[in-house]
């Protein structure tokens, strides 16, 4: 019986421990628990697929979303970030491909896109996110939980 009581006080820190981690990290993971995937496909219907499908790119509107994007890299306070952003700005070596009217038509997607984001709130926002967590692979999904679940000092 005495061993079992310090076992026992391990267990139940390690499990405030986990708790508490989950409630202070800016970076934790969302999840259908606290969000609604639900509400957020119909979020993406009514504000993004105008622009967006959810698979498929449209040529010269905006980028697919999802896993081939790379988007499971990121946290998901970062894809509700670069959501309200307005998406990813080019970088210079993608840029230097276009031309001066794709880049503004590109920049003016964006512009676009942080006006809409402008007018949902972080929930909505939040649960868009959720929404299209649910089409990535297996694969992204995996990589995506590893990534939001690393220790803070790494």
């Amino acid at each position: 019986m005495a061993g079992k009581i310090p076992m026992l006080l391990v267990g139940i820190l390690m499990m405030v421990y986990v708790v508490w981690r989950g409630m202070t990290n800016p970076d934790a993971s969302l999840s259908a628990n606290t969000n609604d995937p639900n509400r957020g496909q119909d979020l993406f219907t009514q504000k993004c697929a105008v622009c967006h499908e959810p698979k498929e790119g449209i040529p010269l509107k905006a980028p697919a979303l999802g896993f081939h994007g790379q988007e499971f890299r990121l946290t998901d306070r970062q894809l509700v970030e670069t959501a309200k952003q307005g998406g990813h700005k080019l970088g210079d070596e993608a840029a230097q491909d276009l031309s001066e009217e794709e880049r503004l038509e590109i920049e003016k997607m964006r512009e676009t896109m942080r006006q809409t984001t402008a007018k949902l709130s972080t929930q909505d926002l939040k649960d868009i996110v959720v929404f299209l967590k649910k089409s990535w692979t297996s694969d992204a999904q995996l990589e995506h939980w590893m990534i939001t679940h690393q220790p803070q000092d790494q």
